[in-house]
C-alpha cells in the first residue's frame, strides 16, 4: 500500500496511471472477498445437498478440513 501512495504522488503520469490501475484491482479484490465471506459458507452447503457426486463432496469435506 506505502508504494502506491508513494506511486500516487510521482511526477510521471504513466506511474500514476498505475497507481491507479492497482489500486482499482485492490478495491475490486476487496469486494469479492466481502461477498465470498458473507455468501461463500451457505453457497458450499448448497452445493453439497445438490451434489450427486460423492466426488465433490468428499473434496469439499477435505477442503474444509484442510481449512481448520
Amino acid at each position: 500500500m506505502e508504494s502506491m501512495v508513494a506511486m500516487s504522488s510521482h511526477e510521471h503520469e504513466s506511474v500514476q496511471k498505475t497507481a491507479i490501475e492497482a489500486i482499482l484491482s485492490c478495491i475490486n479484490k476487496a469486494s469479492n472477498v466481502t461477498f465470498v465471506v458473507e455468501n461463500g459458507t451457505q453457497l458450499l452447503k448448497e452445493i453439497y445437498k445438490k451434489t450427486k457426486s460423492d466426488t465433490i463432496k468428499v473434496f469439499q469435506i477435505s477442503i474444509r478440513k484442510k481449512l481448520t
